[in-house]
């Protein structure tokens, strides 16, 4: 078993070493390398490293808050979810 400590920037490790990653989805690299994955997420790089491709555009909701729709595989429009900030 090996054990990662990325030196505290997984992001790094994940560019240093990309070409065994690449063309990996979040999922994938989720059953690949947990670990990885689990550090990614912690140290708020997973959107940096592997950007989710359903989320389209962010806008102002009608009530000030923020809207993000996203679009699915094969969908229009999938759905919306609303958070305020």
């Amino acid at each position: 078993m090996v054990v990662h400590k990325y030196h505290g920037n997984p992001l790094a490790y994940y560019k240093k070493h990309y070409e065994q990653y690449k063309g990996m989805n979040r999922k994938d690299l989720s059953v690949y390398d947990s670990g990885l994955y689990r550090a990614l997420l912690r140290a708020g790089q997973i959107e940096e490293a592997i950007p989710d491709s359903n989320l389209l555009f962010v806008e102002s909701g009608r009530k000030g808050g923020k809207v993000k729709k996203f679009y699915t595989e094969g969908d229009l429009m999938a759905g919306f979810f609303i958070k305020s900030y």
